[in-house]
């Protein structure tokens, strides 16, 4: 395949789509990432803090802490699949644009009304700038 019907099947909007939908999915994955840091240290800092102050908060600060704890795992799944996502778009952007067949062994496929969906967000949001 040459340059240049890379370059033409490029500008195909089926690509444009996967390409918004990518964008936005790991657009998604950092801001959640930003907000899952930002409260994972201040929760940790927190109760240090309240622990260091007063002692008869330490029984009630280390069950909400292993409450947290065990909630946090379970955001950082979603997170983390934002992220799996947007490389399971890329690699559906690089199968059809280069005609590479899909391995199912390594990834699955991605879901076409969730890139759609990504799509129609990035490209409203751009639309607004």
């Amino acid at each position: 395949m040459s340059e240049l019907t890379v370059w033409w099947r490029q500008q195909e909007s089926d690509f444009y789509q996967l390409v918004a939908a990518q964008r936005q999915k790991y657009d998604d994955y950092k801001l959640w990432r930003g907000i899952w840091i930002a409260a994972t240290t201040t929760l940790a800092l927190g109760g240090t803090l309240l622990v260091a102050i007063s002692n008869p908060f330490t029984p009630i600060v280390a069950l909400v802490s292993t409450m947290i704890l065990i909630g946090e795992y379970s955001i950082l799944r979603l997170i983390i699949e934002q992220r799996k996502e947007a490389a399971r778009i890329q690699e559906k952007y690089d199968c059809e644009l280069l005609r590479i067949p899909w391995n199912e062994t390594f990834a699955q496929r991605p879901d076409t009304e969730g890139i759609t969906a990504a799509a129609n967000k990035r490209i409203a949001k751009v639309d607004k700038k």
